[in-house]
């Protein structure tokens, strides 16, 4: 096991492969809660009598408090570690998911257990990427983390295909349900396996020099590279989480699928997504560019957003959506092309500040989706969405040095 390792394996630990598991199983707390309304907004408009604007800001509630959670809980994670952040972080989504089982049909009440979910989704994020730096050699987290990031896409596959098929229009708890038991699922896998002894604290196992702070993670926008790519992060997570959050409720309004359709149709992005991110991950290494295959990507997906309210019915509309897949490759690409410009000194800090900038643009995302549906219509909402899309080329295609 000491291959796998970044430092001295501990007799308790178990095969590496079963903390990638673990990780994976990690985001997935986030990543089934996160997919859980989109697939029946339609339902949960008609039941509340809200339009997509209302929608579009009850999705994007649980994006908020992230906005200004997820470098605290960085700072928090390093000090209590992974097992006691798991506790924390578990719950907090128990209790979000929980609150909201019983007010699917309350607008205030949901949007606040969207709110809490939110809170724990800051929590949860931190947990995973210090696992895998923990626990394994710099030549194998690259593996570890791809695991990890379609662990999100695989949660968008179940969620669309799952919950349309156990709910009703007049009874959406099942899929609350659903992840109130995966949400006290994982804090017993956690408190079985995840010990200090396992993944210590980080003072614990590093000697480290500087201390991540709030205040040093704000002053490294001062760099203008970092600036660039925070910029670019928020707008690539605004264009993409607007049109993958709302692309079942436009095939159900728009294009006339029944539900259960709508989000078998949309699932299709996940499952191009997992190839794309194995895919252009790979190629961007054999190029040795990250910034071509960025940057082709990005077009793609201002082409697509276009033709995805233009072709006709059939199969092009199903290959159009699927092929909206090639954006999720792109998170990883954009963290790979700032490791190239940014000084591994200030790297840490930049990380933070370009995560901070994804929850800033994933926030925004239904919100102004929803507002640009019932402002000007749904083609023109799209297309909008693409022309945000050109602001996703700021950092990895105009930072200086960016390969």
């Amino acid at each position: 096991m000491g291959k796998f390792l970044d430092y001295s394996p501990i007799k308790k630990r178990l095969r590496p492969g079963f903390y990638i598991m673990m990780t994976v199983l990690c985001y997935c707390v986030y990543g089934l809660l996160q997919y859980k309304i989109s697939p029946v907004r339609v339902y949960l408009m008609h039941n509340m009598n809200i339009d997509e604007a209302a929608a579009g800001y009850l999705t994007s509630a649980i994006d908020l408090l992230q906005i200004f959670t997820v470098i605290p809980f960085g700072v928090l994670m390093k000090k209590i570690g992974p097992r006691k952040m798991g506790f924390i972080a578990f719950g907090i989504e128990f209790l979000g998911s929980f609150l909201g089982t019983f007010f699917t049909s309350n607008y205030t009440m949901l949007f606040i257990s969207q709110l809490i979910v939110g809170l724990g989704g800051s929590a949860v994020a931190v947990i995973g990427p210090y696992i895998i730096i923990l626990m394994f050699k710099p030549e194998l987290r690259g593996t570890a983390n791809g695991w990890y990031v379609v662990a999100g896409t695989g949660c968008q596959f179940i969620m669309y295909n799952v919950v349309p098929r156990i709910v009703t229009p007049t009874n959406l708890t099942p899929a609350w349900w659903l992840t109130n038991l995966f949400c006290i699922f994982m804090l017993v896998m956690w408190w079985l396996f995840i010990t200090n002894e396992v993944a210590p604290p980080s003072n614990e196992t590093f000697n480290e020099g500087e201390t991540e702070t709030i205040g040093k993670t704000l002053a490294t926008l001062k760099d203008p590279k970092v600036l660039q790519y925070f910029i670019g992060s928020a707008a690539f997570m605004c264009t993409g989480i607007a049109g993958l959050a709302f692309t079942p409720t436009y095939m159900t309004v728009v294009r006339g699928y029944d539900v259960a359709m709508a989000g078998t149709v949309s699932s299709t992005v996940s499952i191009v997504g997992v190839i794309a991110a194995v895919v252009f991950g790979t190629m961007a290494d054999k190029i040795h560019s990250v910034k071509k295959v960025y940057a082709g990507i990005t077009i793609w997906i201002i082409i697509s957003r276009i033709l995805l309210v233009i072709v006709p019915d059939g199969w092009m509309v199903v290959f159009i959506c699927a092929s909206q897949g090639v954006a999720c490759a792109c998170m990883g690409l954009l963290f790979a092309s700032a490791a190239t410009v940014i000084d591994k000194k200030e790297y840490a800090m930049a990380s933070s500040a370009i995560t901070t900038g994804c929850r800033v643009g994933s926030f925004f995302a239904a919100s102004l989706m929803g507002l640009a549906v019932v402002n000007f219509g749904w083609t023109w909402a799209f297309i909008g969405s693409a022309f945000i899309s050109l602001f996703a080329f700021i950092g990895p295609c105009t930072a200086k040095g960016a390969k």
